[in-house]
């Protein structure tokens, strides 16, 4: 990872953080190119290879989860070699959890919610991950 994006990546959420503990309401707009949180754009502070997957979980907060099938085709990935029965036979699993677990910080440090792992660890593969937003935050889809 580059240290010039993270360190700036973590002052922009400590100065976003800031703004938003005196907001009650937010609103989190997503479009095809970018992410708006009360008209502040809050798409640098993602990994270009995390925004497909973070855009899906925005918008789809009750079903259909994130699976590793899902994730896979929202990366251009080919999703017939995928072995996705066992976490070990899918060489994608590892790269994609890491992923989603960078999403979450971003996600926990802006105050959006949380990002949601079945009950069983062994589950996340068929059942998936979904986005649970905190109760301040509405998430509009503004998608063309």
């Amino acid at each position: 990872m580059d240290t010039t994006y993270s360190i700036s990546g973590y002052v922009f959420l400590y100065l976003a953080n800031l703004n938003l503990r005196r907001k009650t309401s937010r609103e989190l707009l997503v479009t095809d190119d970018f992410f708006l949180l009360d008209r502040l754009d809050i798409t640098p502070l993602f990994n270009p290879k995390t925004i497909a997957i973070a855009r899906f979980l925005f918008l789809n907060t009750e079903a259909p989860r994130l699976t590793c099938k899902t994730a896979q085709s929202l990366l251009g990935n080919e999703t017939d070699s995928c072995n996705c029965s066992k976490a070990t036979l899918c060489p994608k699993y590892k790269y994609l959890y890491n992923r989603v677990h960078e999403l979450k910080r971003v996600v926990g440090a802006l105050r959006l919610g949380t990002i949601i792992d079945p009950n069983k660890r062994r589950d996340i593969l068929t059942e998936g991950w979904r986005f649970v937003p905190d109760t301040s935050v509405s998430v509009i889809d503004d998608r063309k």
